[in-house]
């Protein structure tokens, strides 16, 4: 294993170290990289990048994912309509809106987010936790990081912490921090050992495999899932797979890490910077008024330096011989015009266009004109979240095998007003797993309204139409609809008809 660690750290090195580059140009940090030398502190630093991968974050944020979950068989309804009550309440309660917006943020940057699923068996809690791509070492020549014979996820932890957690004695080991953690300062790293989970797959009956784990700092084994009775034959998890799910962006032939927008666009950033630096200098030259004054010509330099004289001596006559003004001409147009061209470019190549954010030109101001032109702008955005949900899906798909595995007992949890009680005998793994973006926007959220008040002028909200009424409603991806299909179940014949609830704000969002 530890021989194994150091190949995998050895291949992903070149990776490793595009990883700080890229964090570094989204910082503004990459003067360093362009000048390569003595830096003057005068170099301007324009956050184009840093806004494209924002504006693509917020579109990640507008449509956050929701889970929802089909039923294969008919003896399966009743665990998949509990699971779609229950999970959305448990992401929210570990947190995992946190998670996606760190991922997003990370794998924009990087190219590559990852997931880590993994149950807590102290606290007796399924945990999703956004994992940096310089802590997971897997074969470099893996295509998925399913096939790779060991994947290792490395962590800090205090000295301290680490012998009351394990005891014993904790000297410095051959995997030191720095080896493992190049993009850590040194007061992050002093007093720190390095932890190595080691994950790797035995085969099983059938062609199945078992996932196992193996805990070692150094050359200290600290502990292994093998020598659990409970692990030994069915291994860590019944999924089967290493509990890691990568959120790809743009792919890279033969390799699970790709490109991220930081490497896309800090080429054309970098030529942005130094065109910039270019006229900023030239405009500090040129913008001051400078003299040539004749040696001997008897005129006090200080003097004529001093803007607050009004009369200067000298001891000759002078003429334009002895003084004459200096100053720099002005850089010529095509700079500034070339500048202009590059910050275009870079928003063409980043998908980062003006009508985007909400500005336009040419005399585009009506607003269906301008709706339209977002929802063309916006496909690079969805073709992005959509590779997104199918890593969310198998995030969901694996927590689905833990609630399964780990839930042996009832469990409460409060939705919609009422406790609902989830065990993992109730739950098959063997579910269709649909993802749904749950819409924030204001425009999203009126003509959600729109839709509810619309069927409720249109009558099928009637007392003789609830049956119809009721199916309607569970085919809507709509929040809050269960307390309008309760009040459908309890509609009469002779009732009044029903004005759904939640019509107003954010209760009708999808």
């Amino acid at each position: 294993m530890r021989r194994a660690l150091r190949q995998y750290r050895d291949g992903l090195e070149g990776f490793h170290r595009e990883v700080l580059v890229n964090e570094d140009y989204f910082c503004g940090n990459h003067w360093k990289y362009i000048k390569r030398g003595q830096l003057s502190g005068r170099e301007p630093k324009t956050p184009f990048l840093l806004n494209a991968i924002w504006n693509k974050h917020a579109d990640a944020m507008d449509n956050y994912p929701v889970p929802l979950f089909l039923p294969r068989r008919p003896e399966d309804r009743e665990g998949a309509e509990l699971l779609g009550q229950v999970v959305p309440v448990l992401l929210d309660k570990l947190g995992f809106e946190g998670v996606y917006s760190d991922l997003w943020w990370y794998k924009l940057k990087q190219g590559t987010g990852c997931y880590g699923v993994f149950w807590d068996p102290e606290r007796e809690e399924i945990q999703v936790k956004n994992i940096e791509l310089m802590r997971l070492y897997f074969a470099p020549g893996a295509a998925s990081i399913q096939d790779s014979p060991y994947l290792f996820c490395l962590s800090l932890l205090p000295r301290e912490e680490a012998q009351r957690r394990y005891g014993g004695e904790w000297p410095q080991s051959a995997l030191t921090c720095r080896d493992y953690f190049a993009g850590k300062g040194q007061r992050e790293l002093e007093g720190k050992v390095v932890l190595v989970d080691c994950y790797y797959k035995r085969p099983l009956p059938g062609g199945k495999a078992a996932v196992q784990l193996a805990k070692f700092s150094g050359e200290r084994l600290l502990y292994c899932s093998e020598d659990e009775p409970a692990y030994r034959e069915r291994g860590l998890y019944d999924h089967g797979q290493y509990p890691f799910v990568l959120d790809p962006f743009i792919p890279r032939a033969g390799t699970p890490l790709r490109m991220g927008m930081a490497e896309i666009g800090r080429s054309t950033q970098s030529y942005i910077d130094r065109l910039d630096y270019l006229i900023e200098e030239n405009a500090l030259i040129a913008g001051r008024q400078r003299f040539l004054v004749k040696n001997g010509a008897g005129v006090d330099e200080g003097a004529l330096a001093d803007l607050s004289r009004n009369f200067i001596g000298c001891d000759l006559s002078v003429d334009d011989n002895a003084v004459r003004p200096l100053q720099a001409a002005p850089l010529p147009g095509f700079v500034q015009a070339h500048r202009d061209q590059k910050i275009a470019e870079l928003k063409d190549v980043l998908g980062n266009k003006d009508f985007m954010t909400g500005g336009v030109a040419g005399g585009v101001t009506a607003y269906g004109a301008i709706v339209a032109l977002q929802e063309a702008g916006s496909k690079l955005s969805r073709d992005l979240i959509a590779g997104s949900y199918r890593a969310f899906r198998e995030v969901i798909g694996q927590m689905v095998w833990l609630i399964r595995q780990f839930y042996t007992g009832p469990r409460l949890f409060y939705v919609g007003g009422a406790f609902l009680t989830l065990e993992g005998a109730r739950v098959t793994p063997h579910l269709d797993i649909k993802i749904t973006a749950q819409k924030k926007n204001p425009f999203t959220t009126a003509a959600h309204n729109q839709l509810v008040l619309d069927l409720y002028k249109q009558g099928a909200f009637e007392a003789g139409r609830a049956e119809g009424a009721k199916a309607c409603v569970r085919a809507l991806a709509l929040e809050g609809k269960e307390a309008i299909l309760q009040a459908l179940d309890g509609l009469g014949a002779e009732e009044a008809p029903l004005a759904p609830e939640g019509v107003e704000g954010e209760r009708t969002a999808l």
